[in-house]
Order: C-alpha cells, then structure tokens, then sequence
C-alpha cells in the first residue's frame, strides 16, 4: 500500500475499467539504472480485450533529471515497436550506462481494479489503484501493491479511515518503490556506481582523491539528460564546472598521482570541458544582453531583439557540437575510466594513499597559491586583459584546491576558498564584460544600420562594467593574501613529494 497526495480522483462510484497491462523492462546485466537513481525504461502494451494500444516506451528520471524543477520522477514517453529501444532513450541513459547494453531483464503483468471514492454531491475524494502484478522474469512471483491517491477534498478523518479499513484487511503500509524494483529484489541500498567517501579530520590523501574523482564523475552522470534535453541552463553550468574542478584538482593532487594516469585524464577531460564551455559561455552571453536590451524600448528593443537571434543560433550549434562529444565513443570511454578511478584511485604508489590528509594537504594548496601570488607580482600597474583572466583561473584553482582541502582542515580552508571565490568572481565580471563586448563589435554591422547603433550603446555600457571591475580586483586581491587566510599552508612534506 503506497498513500500518496497528488491527482484527483473519487467515494461510492463502482469499479472503473479493468487494464491489463504487460511491460518489459530493460536495463544492463549489473542493473546500472535501477542502481543509480532508480531509473527504469519499459515497453508497455495493454493487453485488456477490446484494447487497440499498440505499445509505447517510458522512460523514468529521477527527480528534475529534465530541469522542469518539479519534485515528482520526470517521465518521457516515445512510439515504436518492443524489438528496438529508441534512440532518444538510449542516448538519455549513457552516461549511466556507458559501454553496457541494454537488455530486458524483467516481464511483468499487472491488473489493476481502480476504485473512485466520491462525497454525495460527486466530488472526487480519492483513487484506489488494487494491482495484480505476476513477474514472468528474472523470477515468476506474484504481488499485490495498492496506492491511494487523494485529492485535496479528502478530510483527514476519511484519510484515516480508508487507510484503517485498509490495514484490517491486511494491507501494509510501504515506500513508493517502483513495481519492477521489487521483481528485481532491488534493495534500496543497493551500491551506486559512484559512492562519494565522506571526509574528515582523519581522512587519508587516498580518501580525498577518491572525493573529488566520485564527485565530478557523479555530477557528469547525473546531469547528462537534463544537458541533452536543455530543460535548465544549470545543468550545462553544472556538468562544465565538474570537468573543470577535476580538471584543477588533478593538477593539485599531481604529486601523489600515476603521473601518466594523471596527465591523460586531464588531457581527455579538456573536450567536453571545452564543448560545455561553449555552450555555457553562450548562455552566460544571452543572460547578460538579455537583461541589457529589457531596458531599450521601441526599435531600439527590436533591433537589439536580432542580436539576441544571432546569439541564439550560435548556442545551438554550440549545443549541437557538446552533443556529438556526449555521444561519442572517447566520452564512454573516459567515464567508464572515472568510475573505476573513483573506486580505486591511480596513486603513485600505496604510501602516497596512506598519507594523512591533514598534514599532507596544506603543502598541496600551497602550490596553487604560489603560482597566483608569482603571477601577480609580474603583472605591472596596468596589466593586460588576458593577463587579468589568468588572474582569474590561478585564483579559480586555489578556491578548488581549498574546498577539496575544507571538509578536513575546516574553517581555514573554508575562508581561503572564500577569498579566492570573491576574487575569482570580481575577474569573472570583467571578463565577461570583455567577451560581451567584443561580442558586440564582432556582430554589430551584419544586421543593418539600427542593430549597428543600438549594438555601440551596448558596447559603451559593456565597458563601463569592465573598468569597475578591473579597479575592483586589487581589493578582492588584497583581501586573499592577507597571512591570516594562509597561515594554514606550509611546504609539500618530503614524503609526499
């Protein structure tokens, strides 16, 4: 028995029709859907008499999988025939599934009785689904799972009383556990295939590897539909700040690590890392003019509204681009080597793993911090722009190496990574300021005269974000050097180098 509180439905009304449904799950042999996230596809077909369905395929996400923001499993639903798999699915679940097939690995035939519970005026109160479910694979077994859905004209005394009646009759109160995980015998604590270690004061270096390889690995997989099916811009900014923190962090921890383990990771991340950059740095450019052109009016507005199309199209085929390196074979390849990394982590040798964390991790931070602090000293009083953005990534690398340091050095570590945000941020204003507006210029005469002028007084306020914040960053600067932010760091020990 599943109560739950969603859809409106019926008292007193008999028996609705009587489906018969037989589904087909599909899934890989070491059940990676069903283990990760509770995903499930099936082809279904209603085989009650008299029913022409002729069948469809569903696929269920977990929850804002598609980017809608809404708290319920996303479900998608495709035509076609039980002998092929569409494609649309299959591309939806490979991240999941990488290089393992999909294969059925369950039969299951459900017979629902639908009661519809009504008040004496007709007003819906409730829907009781009684199914009759018989699994033909992986195991013949039989089951009986009852679900009541109310609706919001459902008093909490009737709720209680239907669920009492329920319950004498021998019903038991249960999770919402899809029917095929039970034919399974899926535990809910089944093994993910990506188990993030949790970390702490007594962590080793093999732990905090294992971390920030677990948890970029998790991320790319997670958000990989919600990337394909660009239901929210967040999961692009999610999935290209996953490749870009392991990316960095790899670099951090690089003096423990297999040297060519490391190097060729780092190297194969750089594609989609690149791909997803530009797909994001298009969403990123179309917020920034979208809010610019809400102030213009008239043919000011219009014209700018061109520009917009333009950018628009060049997201798309951006997008069109980071959708070929999803699908392609090296993307596979290089998760599947992520997942056993995150398992089992290619050190230099087993004593570097058995480091302790919190001695070994200060010296690793303060890599990253020496390499901005020499950056900065050789910049001049009026560095160049691109000088300003490398500014940025160093001090990008520092927060990353900080937050990988925090959960086991704490507050410290914490606060340095805060400055270098801060920092980080400030940079990231100027040099979107500076893409915005070289942006503009670029295409600023291909739609006529109009687009030309209202693009220049685009370009004239593009510029004055741009000198704010390059005379903002010494602040931001200052306040991150200050000794009391890295007084934690101290030298590589000898036996970690």
């Amino acid at each position: 028995m599943s109560p739950r509180s969603r859809r409106t439905s019926s008292k007193q009304t008999p028996v609705s029709r009587s489906p018969t449904w037989e589904a087909v799950y599909f899934d890989t042999a070491d059940l990676r859907l069903a283990r990760n996230g509770g995903i499930t596809l099936r082809y279904r077909r209603d085989r009650s008499p008299g029913s022409t369905d002729e069948g469809a395929w569903t696929l269920k996400l977990p929850e804002d999988a598609t980017g809608t923001g809404a708290l319920v499993r996303q479900e998608l639903s495709w035509p076609g025939s039980p002998e092929e798999v569409p494609p649309q699915a299959t591309a939806l679940v490979r991240a999941t599934t990488r290089r393992a097939p999909l294969q059925p690995v369950a039969r299951l035939t459900t017979q629902r009785r639908r009661l519809e519970l009504r008040d004496r005026e007709g007003r819906p109160l409730a829907e009781i689904d009684d199914d009759l479910v018989s699994v033909a694979e992986p195991v013949q077994a039989r089951f009986r799972q009852i679900e009541v859905e109310w609706t919001g004209e459902a008093k909490p005394k009737l709720r209680k009383a239907v669920l009492d009646r329920l319950r004498r009759a021998g019903a038991r109160s249960g999770d919402a556990t899809p029917k095929v995980f039970r034919a399974l015998g899926l535990a809910e604590w089944a093994k993910a295939d990506v188990e993030v270690p949790q970390l702490g004061p007594h962590s080793t270096m093999g732990d905090v590897v294992a971390a920030s390889i677990a948890g970029a690995t998790r991320t790319l997989i997670e958000r990989d539909p919600g990337v394909r099916l660009s239901g929210d811009i967040e999961h692009v900014h999610k999935a290209r700040v996953a490749t870009r923190r392991l990316r960095s962090d790899l670099r951090t921890f690089q003096p423990l690590l297999d040297a060519d383990w490391a190097r060729q990771m780092r190297n194969d991340l750089r594609l989609p890392a690149n791909a997803l950059g530009e797909v994001r740095d298009a969403d990123v450019l179309m917020a920034e003019l979208g809010a610019q052109i809400a102030s213009l009016e008239g043919p000011d507005a219009a014209a700018a509204a061109r520009l917009l199309v333009q950018l628009g199209s060049e997201r798309e085929q951006a997008n069109a681009r980071l959708l070929e390196v999803l699908d392609g074979e090296p993307y596979t390849l290089l998760l599947d080597r992520l997942v056993a990394a995150a398992a089992n982590p290619p050190m230099a040798d087993p004593a570097a793993g058995s480091l302790p964390a919190s001695r070994t991790l200060p010296g690793l931070v303060a890599r990253p911090w020496k390499r901005l602090r020499r950056w900065v000293a050789g910049l001049g009083k009026d560095p160049a722009d691109e000088a300003l953005h490398e500014v940025r990534k160093r001090a990008k690398q520092l927060r990353y190496a900080s937050e990988a340091a925090a959960p086991v050095r704490g507050r410290p570590a914490v606060k340095l990574a805060g400055a270098a945000e801060s920092l980080q941020e400030v940079l990231g204003e100027f040099h979107d300021a500076v893409v915005s507006a070289s942006w503009l210029r670029e295409h600023a005469g291909t739609e006529g005269v109009s687009t030309a002028l209202v693009a220049g007084r685009l370009v004239e306020r593009e510029e004055r974000r741009r000198a704010e914040q390059r005379s903002a960053w010494p602040k931001a600067w200052k306040r991150l050097k200050s000794k009391k932010r890295r007084g934690w760091l101290k030298a590589l020990p000898k036996a970690a180098a």
